[in-house]
């Protein structure tokens, strides 16, 4: 969706999780993932990279810059969007972390694509609670169990998104089980640029520790704004700023 909004004319380049593409298992660890990654990125296009992400995939992508230049590669740019850089306090605030994303990720699925039935805040909180307490003690062991809450207690809709909801919460699992522990934050020289919402999970700027140049944008709303309008046009136009002050930007419009 971002893509058709930016002006900018940029070689564009994604890298999906692997189960999304069918395979039954996430990488062993964030480690595995940003190796994985930082490969695709080389076989993809040289340098220098631009590498941009969402949620967790903002998080690899900062990892992945920190891979690369450690490698000796260009990085002109790192954008990340509504990733909360701050390590856990407690294990209790870690899990309180995760249910507010598991909560919302239930929201973005039924209000935004309908694939999945309404509860209200109170049910998802009662009943996520618990799961969300599983995957952080056993780890990718139960990674499954919110895609079996979901089929159990029939919440998927309809036979058109059963499927991808499926596969969406086989997924979502795997990567919760992921950040069960906390995850360092990434050492980078590229120049950062941060975008939060003011109900979402983005932590500020200061909370990367960043040395180089960094900037950051925040708009009104939940942690899925910059994925709807307005604020995926805002984010567009934004970064189209950041991209077209870069060397080599054209500032054509894209095919």
């Amino acid at each position: 969706m971002l893509a058709r909004h930016l002006f900018t004319a940029v070689s564009l380049y994604g890298i999906e999780s692997r189960l999304i593409r069918g395979a039954e298992h996430e990488y062993a660890g964030i480690d595995a993932m940003v190796s994985a990654y930082a490969g695709a990125v080389r076989e993809a296009a040289p340098p220098p990279y631009r590498l941009f992400g969402f949620s967790l995939g903002g998080y690899l992508a900062a990892r992945v810059a920190e891979a690369l230049e450690r490698d000796g590669a260009a990085v002109e740019l790192v954008g990340v969007v509504e990733w909360d850089a701050r390590p856990p306090v407690t294990p209790d605030a870690q899990a309180d972390r995760l249910l507010q994303l598991t909560m919302a990720t239930y929201r973005f699925l039924q209000r935004e694509l309908g694939a999945v039935r309404s509860l209200t805040d109170r049910r998802l909180e009662v009943e996520l609670a618990p799961l969300v307490e599983q995957v952080m003690r056993h780890g990718p062991q139960r990674s499954d169990i919110f895609l079996r809450w979901a089929v159990d207690s029939g919440l998927i809709v309809g036979d058109t998104l059963q499927r991808w909801a499926q596969q969406y919460l086989a997924a979502f699992g795997q990567h919760c089980a992921l950040l069960a522990s906390a995850l360092p934050v990434p050492r980078l020289r590229a120049p950062l640029a941060l975008w939060r919402a003011t109900e979402g999970f983005g932590s500020r700027l200061e909370s990367w520790q960043h040395a180089g140049v960094a900037v950051e944008h925040v708009v009104e709303g939940d942690h899925f704004a910059f994925l709807r309008p307005p604020g995926v046009q805002v984010l567009a136009k934004q970064l189209d700023a950041i991209l077209q002050s870069a060397p080599g930007a054209t500032g054509a419009p894209r095919p």
